[in-house]
């Protein structure tokens, strides 16, 4: 049975009505508080006007408030987080920002990585005359920390690598390959698109170079907005691939802090409803909270999977970063995820044709018996 806190929290989230909702890794369900914030802000501008003399002021306490609540739940200073439009822009402005690179450098990246981060390495390719390497890690289990790090060579300057594997759901060593990583040299960006806000996340002690995200998946927030953190001593080293009037402090030089990478105005109701949402996480749900149900939600869903006919699970046995992905001998991933749609469970295909279920912290007994029922159709 669902407990009160549960129960409670479900409420707050309509999108739960309408469906079995297990795809918060493409876009979590949204809240009342997140929703009731950005409408208001929306209608404030459009009753009262978007000029007002206090309009900049509450934008920039908005933008403000979400990299404070970032920082807690990263454990990093503020300063060291810039607001992005998403995982992507945040990938883009590490690959071609870092000064580590030159023509003739090596960058080295998994084969597990999101477009989201292979292309801004392709777009770096061109730009910066450098090598693209990618290592097969397999699944992302045992062995990818020794994988990569034997594939380290005297011209690589930087490792790109997701911390939770958006298409086998796998969570990376990404502590691990950092260490590595700097005793070589090599800077490190960590694409977060599947990890922050389903798993802790603790910056000051994973020690990344960059770490990009989102804000509409695990953290529930709109989408168009994420995030980037640069590490202290990368900040004043890494460039902004554009810049503008937000992009710089007091005369003519750029920010010292994260705020460099800020270019112009971004539509006001998304910050504020990001904040919104990150408050309601931290103070009425609790991080704690969440990441154990997510681990809780997702031991279930493995259990469930596992007893399909024909199957096999993708994701390495140890991780439980509330993505699972699987294929069926016989089954189209597309005819799965239809065949799921038609029951109000909303799931979806990755590459591979594989299927790929979310563990939401917010999914309650009704989902996870719905999709149990639907598991065994597919018997």
């Amino acid at each position: 049975m669902d407990s009160d806190w549960l129960s409670d929290a479900r409420r707050q989230i309509p999108a739960l009505r309408a469906w079995h909702y297990f795809n918060t890794g493409t876009a979590g369900a949204m809240a009342h508080a997140t929703a009731d914030a950005m409408g208001r802000a929306f209608f404030e501008e459009m009753y009262h006007g978007r000029i007002r003399p206090e309009a900049w002021e509450e934008s920039g306490h908005a933008q403000n408030e979400c990299r404070e609540r970032l920082g807690r739940l990263f454990h990093v200073p503020a300063e060291t987080l810039a607001l992005t439009h998403h995982t992507t822009e945040g990938m883009n402005l590490a690959l071609l920002g870092t000064t580590a690179l030159g023509p003739g450098d090596e960058v080295l990246m998994t084969s597990l990585e999101h477009a989201g981060a292979v292309a801004p390495a392709r777009l770096t390719e061109l730009r910066r005359g450098v090598s693209i390497r990618t290592v097969d890690v397999g699944e992302g289990g045992a062995g990818t920390v020794g994988a990569v790090t034997a594939a380290f060579t005297e011209k690589t300057r930087l490792l790109v690598v997701s911390h939770v594997a958006y298409g086998t759901g796998a969570v990376l060593e990404v502590g691990a390959l950092v260490e590595a990583a700097h005793r070589r040299g090599i800077e490190v960006a960590v694409d977060g698109a599947q990890s922050v806000g389903a798993i802790p996340v603790n910056l000051s002690e994973l020690q990344p170079d960059y770490y990009a995200f989102p804000a509409q998946k695990w953290l529930m927030g709109p989408e168009g907005l994420g995030g980037l953190y640069v590490r202290p001593d990368r900040l004043l080293t890494t460039l902004p691939v554009m810049a503008g009037a937000m992009s710089y402090g007091v005369g003519d030089d750029l920010y010292p802090d994260a705020r460099r990478f800020h270019v112009s105005s971004i539509f006001r109701p998304g910050p504020v409803g990001l904040a919104a949402s990150l408050a309601w996480l931290e103070e009425d749900i609790g991080y704690d909270r969440i990441f154990a149900r997510t681990r809780e939600v997702t031991a279930s869903l493995r259990a469930i999977i596992a007893g399909i006919p024909g199957v096999r699970i993708a994701t390495p046995p140890d991780s439980a970063s509330g993505l699972l992905v699987f294929e069926v001998e016989g089954r189209p991933a597309a005819d799965i995820v239809q065949d799921a749609g038609a029951r109000r469970i909303l799931i979806r295909t990755v590459p591979g044709d594989r299927v790929r279920v979310s563990g939401a912290w917010y999914l309650g007994d009704e989902d996870l018996d719905a999709f149990s029922q639907f598991a065994r159709s597919l018997a």
